[in-house]
């Protein structure tokens, strides 16, 4: 898996960069942008458009979305020459939703630094993340593919850019109005479609550009959903649990009232004191290091922790079995199977 990282992660970012230029000129704007009549504002696309994406690109990432495109693709043996320019579409869109998601909930840091709305204010990195939700499509449209190719990876997008604003939304719902009673069900389904939404975007583009055929892409939307759930469950651990790694202010989601894996655990299964307790840390928006300890311990004490592990593991299993039903043995599948091993042992 790292060869095959360090094998294209550079061409992943060698293409954001040749799509996505830091600094444009007038003729640029009026080839991939429209014509215009008046005069156009060359230091705001810097300030607008380009800075405050490049401000989050350059620290880094894990560019595990536009490698699920290029791996899907060359799994399923795909020929399009551009795979690397169209996987950069689910990295775009990506970096968008996370400075948005930043301001939600108030964070403090991404990768380690200031999340966006720090450095760029946040009028214009909300106006940035819609911006880079729709900016990437051009890559599609710019293309050479067949109309029918096209609509299929138009219409995926828009399926899933609407379930991960669906998901999203519960999520901040559920934090804003203290819903402690949400079942295991509710959350998980809210993952599918929060975290698992990008994944299917690029998983998808993958395979349409390898003209897989609907069966294959069936199964990877169940792929997507599991691995997504798995994803946000280990994410949802290393925010309460952090390694060294980890770029994010630990407990956030304590002092955000966010609901885990393991804050439902413990509302299904501990005593009314313990319920009670942790329901008043997750509404109080508290900062305290003390008070969140709290919290984590009463997780701990109902072994909330090794649950949620537990079932990100079962997920993981479920999407091998499905990698190995979909996929004829292979370098790339070997390659798949490590990156499902990672999404639940990753440090960051």
């Amino acid at each position: 898996m790292k060869k095959y990282f360090q094998e294209n992660i550079p061409k992943i970012d060698k293409a954001v960069n040749e799509f996505f230029p830091r600094e444009v000129s007038e003729s640029w704007i009026r080839q991939n942008i429209s014509e215009f009549s008046y005069s156009f504002d060359l230091e705001a696309w810097k300030r607008v458009c380009s800075g405050p994406f490049y401000e989050l690109f350059d620290r880094g990432g894990k560019r595990l979305r536009p490698l699920l495109t290029i791996l899907i693709h060359d799994a399923l043996k795909g020929s399009c020459a551009e795979v690397h320019q169209f996987a950069i579409i689910s990295e775009i869109i990506h970096s968008g939703t996370l400075i948005v998601d930043d301001i939600e909930d108030n964070s403090k840091f991404r990768r380690g630094k200031p999340p966006v709305h720090k450095v760029h204010g946040i009028n214009i990195s909300i106006n940035n993340g819609y911006f880079l939700s729709f900016f990437p499509q051009l890559i599609i449209k710019q293309s050479n593919l067949n109309e029918e190719k096209k609509a299929k990876l138009y219409n995926t997008i828009v399926e899933e850019m609407t379930r991960i604003h669906i998901g999203q939304g519960m999520d901040l719902l559920w934090s804003q109005e203290k819903q402690y009673g949400i079942s295991l069900d509710e959350y998980l389904q809210m993952c599918a479609y929060k975290t698992g939404a990008l994944l299917r975007i690029a998983m998808k583009i993958g395979a349409i550009l390898a003209d897989a055929p609907e069966e294959i892409l069936a199964k990877l939307e169940e792929l997507a959903a599991s691995m997504g759930i798995a994803f946000q469950i280990q994410d949802d651990i290393l925010n309460l649990k952090p390694t060294g790694e980890w770029g994010k202010e630990t407990g956030e989601d304590i002092t955000e009232g966010k609901l885990t894996y393991m804050s439902i655990d413990v509302m299904s299964q501990a005593d009314e004191e313990d319920k009670k307790e942790l329901a008043r840390i997750l509404a109080a928006a508290i900062e305290d290091k003390a008070e969140i300890q709290k919290a984590i311990d009463i997780m701990d004490k109902y072994d909330s922790f090794s649950r949620a592990h537990k079932f990100s593991e079962q997920l993981i299993e479920s999407s091998k079995k499905i990698v190995n039903e979909s996929f004829g043995d292979s370098e790339y599948k070997r390659v798949f199977l490590e990156i499902l091993d990672y999404v639940i042992t990753r440090r960051k």
